[in-house]
C-alpha cells in the first residue's frame, strides 16, 4: 500500500505544480486548471468561481451523489493528518484563514468553521478506536478510491471535462443529446483517452481540504438562508451551460483567452 500511496502523492503533486506553472495549458489538455491554484482558493471571488464550477460540472443526479465522496474524501485527510501534530496543525489553520479570506458573511464563516470543527472531532474519534496502522490504510484507499467514483460520474454528465479543447468550449449545456464523455468515446478521439486519467488526479486535487469543501458549505448556505452576497448560482450555472464560460463576466475574466483558439 505505500508504494501505491506514494505514487498517487507524487502524481498529485506533479499536477498541482502544472496548475501553477502552466494553467492555460492544462485547462487545453484537461479540464479547469485554475479551480486548483492557490490564488483562486482565497478571496470572495474565489469562492464564487469555485461554487459556479461546482454546479456547472455537477448537473446530474448519479454525478452530484458520487461527489458526496468529497466528504469522505476530506474526513481521510484529517485522520491522515493526525498522525502527525505539526500537519494537523497547518490543516486546521488553513481553512480557518482561508474562512475569512472568502467572504464578509459571519454566518458562513462561522458555518464553515463549525462544519471543520465537527470534521475534526469526527476524525480524532475514529482515529482514538481505530487500530492506527489499520486506519492510515483505510484512510488512503478512501483518499485514492474517492476520485475513481467521481470520476465515474463525470461520465454521465453532458457538460464536457474540457473547458478549453478549441471546439468544446461553447455551447455544452442541457440542449447535448447525450453525455460528453459516452458520446465522444465512440469517436476515438486521442483526447478522451487521456482524459480519465487526467480527470482522476483533477478529482484527487478536489478532494483536498480547502479546495470543493467551503464551495458545497457555500451552496448549501445560500439556499438556505439567501445572504446578501447571493450570487443566484443556479441562473448563473444554466447560462454558463448555454452560452459557455465566457457569457459570465468573472468567468470570462479566467477562460475568456480561450475563445482564440476555437475552430
Amino acid at each position: 500500500m505505500d508504494y501505491i500511496w506514494y505514487i498517487f502523492l507524487i502524481y498529485l503533486g506533479l499536477f498541482l505544480v502544472a496548475c501553477h506553472l502552466s494553467p492555460h495549458q492544462v485547462t487545453l489538455l484537461q479540464s479547469n486548471a485554475y479551480t486548483s491554484i492557490i490564488p483562486w482558493n482565497f478571496g470572495d471571488e474565489s469562492l464564487e468561481f469555485q461554487s459556479i464550477a461546482l454546479i456547472v460540472y455537477h448537473q446530474s443526479f448519479l454525478g452530484r451523489l458520487t461527489h458526496l465522496t468529497l466528504v469522505t474524501d476530506n474526513i481521510a485527510w484529517i485522520v491522515l493528518s493526525c498522525s502527525n501534530p505539526y500537519v494537523f496543525l497547518l490543516v486546521a489553520l488553513i481553512p480557518l484563514i482561508q474562512s475569512y479570506t472568502l467572504s464578509s458573511d459571519t454566518g458562513f464563516i462561522y458555518s464553515l468553521n463549525l462544519s471543520w470543527i465537527l470534521a475534526s472531532l469526527g476524525g480524532f474519534y475514529v482515529n482514538s478506536i481505530v487500530d492506527s496502522d489499520l486506519l492510515m490504510n483505510i484512510c488512503r484507499a478512501v483518499v485514492i478510491s474517492g476520485p475513481i467514483i467521481r470520476s465515474f460520474g463525470h461520465f454521465f454528465e453532458k457538460v464536457p471535462p474540457l473547458v478549453g479543447g478549441r471546439k468544446y468550449l461553447t455551447p455544452f449545456g442541457p440542449q447535448m443529446g447525450a453525455p460528453f464523455y459516452l458520446s465522444k468515446i465512440a469517436s476515438l478521439d486521442s483526447q478522451m483517452v487521456i482524459l480519465p486519467f487526467l480527470g482522476y488526479i483533477s478529482e484527487a486535487a478536489a478532494g483536498l481540504p480547502t479546495r470543493l469543501w467551503p464551495s458545497m458549505v457555500w451552496v448549501l448556505y445560500c439556499y438556505a438562508r439567501k445572504p446578501s452576497t447571493f450570487v443566484n448560482l443556479k441562473n448563473v450555472s444554466d447560462k454558463i451551460s448555454d452560452q459557455g464560460w465566457t457569457s459570465y463576466p468573472l468567468t470570462n475574466r479566467i477562460f475568456g483567452w480561450i475563445g482564440t483558439k476555437q475552430e
